[in-house]
């Protein structure tokens, strides 16, 4: 068993540069409230990762299982670069700003300065996630807990995702109008998408 949950973790190594490139270019997207592209390349890459997945399985077992997880995800990422070097392209393929290589020091320095927590707090995030599950591997009835501990964790990324989804919905367009000099309108916006919820929830606290 540790052997095979072993190779199944170095044949998803890929995985973590296909995520890495991936999850810019749907910010990238979503920033400017483009999601159908995001929509149909997931639709095309959910309908091939099941032959896919049965293909590699018989060929390589549970290596291809592994395989087939970042191999959908990179049909994603290719889809939606073409996507993004076509729309930029058609634009003219400028940006009035100036590209990465034109920012200076400091412009990095704020942006490395911004980004480094958020990208520690998500990973200690995850790394407790992944340490709770070795821990109960310790435990005398370590089969049962693991499975009991694997079921609760995907109900929690399940609604992890709604709530990352109605967050995504409601700060793309406030984020929008602000840009946009419509602050006015974004904060209306805001007080909505934020009060509603509430409305929602309050009525049922205990």
């Amino acid at each position: 068993m540790i052997d095979m949950a072993k190779s199944y973790l170095i044949y998803l190594l890929p995985e973590l540069l296909v995520i890495s490139s991936f999850c810019p270019l749907k910010a990238y997207l979503s920033a400017q409230g483009i999601t159908i592209p995001i929509m149909m390349s997931s639709t095309i890459a959910v309908a091939l990762h099941i032959p896919i997945n049965i293909f590699l399985s018989k060929a390589r077992g549970i290596q291809g299982v592994a395989m087939a997880l970042w191999a959908s995800d990179l049909i994603v990422t290719a889809l939606l670069a073409i996507y993004v070097v076509v729309m930029e392209v058609r634009k003219g393929g400028t940006w009035k700003e100036g590209g990465w290589c034109e920012q200076g020091i400091k412009d990095w320095g704020a942006l490395l300065r911004l980004c480094g927590p958020c990208c520690l707090t998500t990973c200690l995030e995850w790394w407790c996630y992944e340490i709770h599950v070795l821990l109960t591997g310790r435990l005398p009835t370590a089969k049962q807990a693991v499975g009991v501990l694997a079921i609760v964790l995907n109900f929690d990324y399940l609604l992890y995702s709604i709530m990352l989804s109605l967050s995504v919905c409601a700060s793309t367009p406030v984020g929008l109008c602000i840009t946009r000099s419509s602050c006015h309108l974004g904060l209306c916006r805001g007080h909505c998408h934020g009060g509603g919820p509430w409305l929602v929830g309050h009525p049922v606290q205990p």
